[in-house]
C-alpha cells in the first residue's frame, strides 16, 4: 500500500504551494478601498500621502526647489523612500520565492497589517504625533506597508487593480477599446476599483 504523507508534510506542502488566484481580485479591491481611507487620513495628519507617491514626488520636487510646502522634508522623504525601498525589497523577494507562493503572500499581508496596527497603537498612545519631531517614524511604517502591498498586487494577475494609484487605472479605463462592450471583465474590475478607492477617500474624509 502507498504510504500517505504525514500531517506535517501536508501542512508544509500546503503553505509551499502556489495559491489559486481566481478570486484574488476581490481582496485587491478591498485593499483599494482601505488605501483610499488611509491616504486621506495620512494627508490630513501628515500633509503627505502614505501610498500616492505621484503626489509625494511632486511635493518632494517643490520642496527641493526651495519653495515652501505644508509637509516637512522628513515626512516627504519617509513616505517616498520608505515606499520605494519596501517595494523594491518585496518585489525582488517575490521573484526569488515565487509571486504566488502561499506562505510568502500570507507573510507579506501579515507584515502590512502589523505595521498599520503599530502606527495606530503609537498614535492612540500619543507616543509620536504626526507633525512632531519623530512623526516621520509613523509615516515610514505606513509607507513600508503600502510599498509591500503594491509590490504584491503587481505580481498578481490583475493589473486593473494596483491598490494604490488611480491615474493609470483611469486612463486604462477611458482608453479601453472594449469600453462599451457588454461583457468586459477588465473594464468592470477597473470601474469597481475606482469606485471603491474614491468611496474610501470619502469615508476617510467624513469619519476622521
Amino acid at each position: 500500500s502507498i504510504q500517505q504523507p504525514s500531517r506535517r508534510t501536508r501542512f508544509i506542502r500546503f503553505f509551499c504551494d502556489e495559491i489559486e488566484t481566481k478570486h484574488a481580485d476581490l481582496q485587491l479591491l478591498l485593499l483599494g478601498f482601505g488605501t483610499g481611507v488611509a491616504d486621506v487620513v495620512s494627508y490630513k495628519d501628515f500633509s503627505v500621502f502614505s501610498s500616492n507617491q505621484t503626489g509625494n514626488t511632486v511635493v518632494f520636487a517643490v520642496r527641493a526647489s526651495g519653495a515652501s510646502t505644508t509637509a516637512s522634508y522628513s515626512l516627504i522623504c519617509a513616505s517616498l523612500f520608505g515606499f520605494l525601498g519596501s517595494g523594491f525589497v518585496c518585489g525582488q523577494l517575490s521573484h526569488l520565492i515565487g509571486d504566488h507562493r502561499r506562505w510568502w503572500l500570507i507573510l507579506n499581508m501579515f507584515l502590512q497589517t502589523i505595521l498599520i496596527f503599530i502606527v495606530v497603537g503609537l498614535l492612540s498612545k500619543q507616543v509620536f504625533v504626526p507633525k512632531g519631531d519623530h512623526g516621520y517614524i509613523l509615516m515610514l511604517l505606513l509607507a513600508i506597508s503600502y510599498g509591500c502591498q503594491m509590490a504584491m498586487a503587481r505580481h498578481l494577475p490583475y493589473p486593473e487593480v494596483p491598490t494604490a494609484v488611480l491615474t493609470s487605472t483611469l486612463i486604462d479605463f477611458l482608453t479601453d477599446p472594449k469600453l462599451f462592450k457588454r461583457h468586459n471583465v477588465s473594464r468592470n474590475r477597473r470601474m469597481v476599483y475606482l469606485l471603491l478607492f474614491i468611496t474610501g477617500v470619502v469615508v476617510g474624509s467624513i469619519s476622521y
